[in-house]
Parts: C-alpha cells; structure tokens; sequence
C-alpha cells in the first residue's frame, strides 16, 4: 500500500498519486519516484523510448524499496500543458500561444522519434490490446457489436502502417515542457496513432455537441490545422502518408479506448459512452467521426 511519504537514498518523495496498476508517483526535488510491482513493464518501455530519442524524461536511479521495484527519473517541468491551461480553459478559452508552440514542438520530436526509430509488423491483435478493445466491448455491451464492426474497419484502414512503440495516453495532461510522462501502458501501435490523436483527445474526452458535431475542446481550428500539417509534414520526410489523412480512423481507436475503463466520475462516465454510441455510427454510416473542425 502507498504511503504519503518515502525516504529513497537520503531524498524525500512525497505522494502524487495511485495509478490504475497500483504503481504509487512520488514528487521530489527535481524528479519524480515511481514504485509497484507492476511498474517492470512501464521501465522496460521507457528505456526503449530513451534510447529512441523519444521525448522522455532521462532515468536517474533503478532500484527495489520493501520488495518491490522502482525509479526516479528527472523533472520534465515543473506543469504539464494541461495544469497551465486548465483555468482559462475553465473559463472558456483556449490553449495560449506560447503553450501551444511548446505542446507542438514536444508532439513533433515524439512523432520524429516513431519515425526513425525501430519500428515492426503488429501481430495480429496486438494493437486491439493496446487500445482496450476488448475492455471497451465488455464496460458497453449495448455497443459490442458496433465496436467490433468499427474497429475491424480502422484496423483495416491502418494496416499498411508500420508500429511504432509509443503512448497508450497521449493528452496534454501528459506532456510538459521537457517531454512527455507517464508510460502506463506503453506499447506498439501503427505509427502516429497516439500523436494524430493527442490534439484531438479532449474534444473526444469532454464531448460538448453542436448540431450533431463534436465541439473543438482546448485547442482551437487554427491550432488543430497547424498541428496537423506540422505533423504531417513530419510523415512526408519520410515519404509516408501524415497521418490526418487517416485522422477517422485515429478518431474512432482513441474513442474505443476513452471507454476501456470505467470513469469515476459518474457524469463524465455517461458522457464518455453516449460520445462512443455517436461516433461509432458516424464512422460506421459515414466513414468519418462528427466533428464540427473539417
């Protein structure tokens, strides 16, 4: 069981929280503890990713405290992007220019770092893994059917794409100035996925519904254009297809996993799964996810 304060090698971590796998995260002086028995997976992940060139944060110390495993691994900022744009977000605004540029430039590196990288065939099923298709199916089983049916479809659609290893949770409550945190769940998916995605994700997150279309949350048509065609721009050095031409297909996978687990929140739960009913007939009528952004 976490506790509120660990004494690690002389330093002081204090609790920031519990993860779903039980991993505690502990703050320190410039870094950040991580400890669980479930925690080897999420290590190994981001060690390839250091060694990728990928945006993370560089590991300082691996050990074992009381049994069980962990590291510490160095400060990316001392906000995510989300922390530092929740209250004029709140208040009905935007994401600011100068947190867009930096939320971009960290986007851009991550999606360089999938591209250069190593990269694999997806056997078969892995990618339904990583996104919760199964979980999803199980937590609305009122929408099974359409999910099995929609996934096949963008599955389809992303085959001819190589895996890259990348985030299972890709948001900008996740990236900081210095890079991107937090791997829970960590793994291989078509290349881009969770980076065409990421500037999307809030608007799937927190649906808010204008005449049918989803409304652009956080970001505003300006700023999801320039995202996309910088990232875009990324796929066409080498000479691979950016992935907003696949951005339906991308849509629905996210929208699949946005309910492969339960939200606490009883409303935001609800929201989340009338969202997913939406979408999925969209996509499965139309072939594209109702968004009110072209």
């Amino acid at each position: 069981m976490a506790v509120e304060e660990l004494q690690v090698d002389g330093q002081l971590f204090r609790l920031v929280c519990v993860r779903r796998t039980g991993v505690a995260v502990y703050r320190g002086d410039g870094s950040y503890l991580r400890w669980g028995d479930a925690l080897a997976s999420e290590l190994q992940a981001h060690l390839e990713m250091l060694d990728r060139g990928h945006p993370v944060a560089d590991i300082i110390e691996v050990g074992h405290f009381e049994g069980s495993l962990y590291y510490v691994e160095r400060s990316l900022g001392e906000q995510t992007f989300g922390d530092a744009c929740e209250d004029p977000i709140d208040r009905g605004g935007s994401m600011g220019p100068e947190e867009f540029t930096g939320f971009l430039d960290v986007m851009r590196r991550h999606a360089h770092a999938q591209l250069v990288g190593h990269q694999r065939t997806r056997p078969p099923g892995e990618f339904a893994e990583f996104i919760g298709v199964a979980q999803a199916m199980v937590n609305t089983p009122a929408l099974a059917k359409a999910i099995h049916e929609a996934w096949g479809d963008a599955a389809a659609i992303l085959s001819g794409f190589p895996a890259a290893l990348q985030h299972c949770d890709l948001h900008v409550f996740n990236a900081c100035p210095g890079g991107i945190i937090d791997l829970e769940g960590a793994g291989w998916a078509p290349v881009g996925y969770d980076v065409a995605t990421a500037v999307l994700e809030p608007t799937l997150a927190e649906p808010r519904w204008l005449d049918g279309q989803l409304g652009l949350q956080w970001f505003t048509p300006d700023q999801v254009r320039t995202y996309l065609e910088v990232v875009d721009e990324e796929f066409h050095r080498f000479e691979l297809p950016g992935p907003s031409t696949q951005i339906h297909a991308h849509l629905i996978c996210r929208a699949i996993n946005l309910n492969s687990h339960v939200h606490s929140d009883a409303a935001i739960w609800e929201a989340r799964q009338s969202m997913l009913a939406q979408v999925l007939q969209g996509f499965l009528d139309h072939g594209h996810v109702p968004l009110s952004f072209r």
